[in-house]
């Protein structure tokens, strides 16, 4: 039978994977909803004018009107990145063209589509309130995630899925590491890549820095994403952090 196997420390995906038109929704920040702005990436080969696209919420059923400001441009540039914004008086002195249009993105859940000038749905993004506390939505390498928003310029990979905190002034060490995971479950524990850990005494403890990966194998990706994290919750030490959104924009593609 054939088997998949995640490691949930890395997933590989083309950049922009998600997207089968080439102006796409890059990043967008819905929290605030006062302050609501999307990042849009043209790839084309030639300058758009986004004036004749439309952007979709739940709040309605035709889109959202997107203008230029005052005399300025109606165009992305090829190549370059533009700024849609409810409150684009947010963005001044900066290097990448910005447009306003009425956004009413609901932060708890929505899906928010970007229409071309046919009225063809070219990208999208489903909101499901993660993203807050200052926070952004990102596409980074194919999969979304939240990150420190970057508008304008280049997103940039997260960083591990299991990991210490912060870099304390002392680093945290020494702090044992329980598990409960069985041979009979077929995880796999290994150490992350640079993971810093150390054997005391026949016991595993922590070392500071990134210290477990944990994957799975099961018959189906959802099957050996739900093994993988329920093996996550089987393991514990003082100040464990992970990422829970590893895999999931995986599965929306191959639904």
């Amino acid at each position: 039978m054939k088997k998949v196997v995640v490691f949930l420390a890395i997933l590989f995906f083309s950049p922009y994977s998600l997207a089968q038109a080439n102006v796409i929704i890059n990043e967008i920040k819905y929290s605030p909803t006062a302050k609501q702005w999307i990042e849009i990436y043209n790839d084309t080969d030639d300058d758009i004018d986004i004036t004749k696209y439309k952007i979709l919420d739940s709040s309605v059923t035709v889109g959202h009107k997107i203008s230029a400001l005052g005399s300025g441009t109606n165009l992305i540039l090829k190549h370059r990145f533009g700024i849609i914004a409810k409150a684009p008086d947010d963005f001044s002195a900066v290097s990448f063209p910005v447009f306003k249009s009425s956004l009413n993105i609901k932060v708890s859940s929505d899906k928010v589509i970007l229409k071309n000038e046919s009225r063809e749905s070219i990208s999208f993004v489903d909101i499901d309130g993660s993203a807050t506390d200052g926070k952004s939505l990102q596409l980074i390498n194919g999969a979304w995630q939240v990150a420190t928003p970057t508008p304008g310029v280049e997103n940039k990979p997260e960083k591990k899925i299991v990991y210490m905190p912060p870099m304390p002034k002392v680093q945290s060490k020494s702090e044992p590491i329980f598990q409960k995971v069985s041979v009979e479950e077929k995880v796999v524990r290994q150490p992350a890549r640079n993971a810093s850990r150390s054997d005391s005494g026949g016991d595993l403890t922590t070392n500071g820095g990134r210290v477990l990966g944990i994957s799975a194998v099961g018959n189906t990706l959802e099957e050996t994403l739900e093994k993988t994290y329920k093996a996550i919750e089987k393991v514990s030490f003082e100040g464990m952090q992970y990422r829970k959104d590893i895999g999931k924009k995986a599965l929306l593609i191959l639904k």
